[in-house]
């Protein structure tokens, strides 16, 4: 948590330095809801992670690199392929696979649902 805080505070004072030109309002408002939006981002991409949109994709790739593999140590060790036989795993056992390794986004959303409520209120207060 200290860290995104860190992140912000630096973000909002460098483009405030960056934008001394306009009002330090509007600028407030600027870096409030790029950080915002950023941290948003994260936390909806680590939410389609931990949901498994792409598990499929996922799985079927990891197929893939799997019979790559097999079939590279079948040809180091110019054996057959009843020799070197992996069992593959099946779906429903890559998604629980995945679903130990959860990423938490709650930090996430607990700082861009702040930082771009409070981008709304500069915004309108600057006009």
């Amino acid at each position: 948590m200290k860290r995104l805080l860190l992140i912000t505070v630096l973000f909002t004072v460098a483009y405030t330095a960056y934008n001394s030109h306009a009002p330090i309002i509007l600028n407030l408002s600027n870096s409030f809801f790029i950080s915002g939006l950023i941290y948003l981002f994260i936390a909806l991409f680590s939410y389609v992670r931990n949901i498994g949109f792409f598990k499929t994709l996922s799985y079927h790739l990891y197929r893939k690199r799997q019979a790559d593999k097999q079939d590279d140590a079948l040809n180091a060790a110019g054996g057959t392929s009843e020799q070197h036989h992996q069992k593959k795993i099946e779906l429903h056992e890559y998604t629980a696979q995945l679903g130990k390794s959860k990423w938490s986004n709650k930090l996430f959303y607990l700082f861009s649902i702040p930082l771009l409520l409070c981008s709304c209120v500069l915004a309108f207060a600057s006009m």
